[in-house]
């Protein structure tokens, strides 16, 4: 019997990140939808962007996520799909938080993909998240919600697609008015 996209997630993310995907992924498929791109391509890219994230270092999560949804989608899909969901995989990636060497978003499947995580990030959600993860990395509180506060910007700044910067406007309003409220 084969695995299903949704069980190998499953088994591969802890609670945070497969919640975090399965918004990516409601997000992705609405901007998809919208910008024309390639719902399905889109939609798998989206639920295994991330199923690499805690078997490797955060910074190296997308190489990790390409080598396992390749393997993962062999034997079920041809080579040129698999190839179109692992280059959106690979360019997911915020340069601003991981470096400037990170592949960017070079076709439209892959901004959406993009701009679908980088919602999630200024989302509530991804607000908390990022400062707990900061903190968990032994940055103090003050510091964490500096860098918060300078990744949510810059991620908002960086959205590829026209959709995806109308669907972030509202997430972005109240995370100013939120991270405004927040002390350093």
């Amino acid at each position: 019997m084969k695995m299903k996209i949704v069980d190998f997630v499953k088994e591969n993310l802890d609670t945070m990140n497969y919640n975090h995907t399965l918004k990516v992924r409601k997000l992705a498929i609405k901007i998809a939808k919208k910008e024309g791109a390639d719902r399905k391509v889109v939609g798998v890219a989206s639920l295994l962007h991330d199923v690499g994230k805690l078997k490797s270092e955060l910074s190296k999560h997308h190489e990790k996520s390409v080598e396992m949804a390749r393997e993962f989608l062999k034997n079920k899909y041809d080579n040129a799909f698999i190839e179109k969901v692992c280059n959106c995989i690979e360019r997911h990636m915020a340069p601003f938080v991981f470096g400037e060497d990170i592949p960017r978003p070079n076709d439209l499947e892959s901004k959406v993909l993009y701009d679908a995580d980088m919602i999630d990030l200024i989302s509530p959600n991804g607000i908390f998240k990022m400062v707990y993860l900061n903190c968990k990395r032994g940055k103090s509180f003050e510091e964490s919600v500096r860098q918060t506060k300078k990744n949510f910007q810059d991620a908002y700044n960086d959205l590829q697609t026209e959709t995806g910067r109308k669907i972030a406007e509202k997430y972005y309003k109240l995370g100013k008015r939120f991270l405004g409220m927040v002390s350093e």
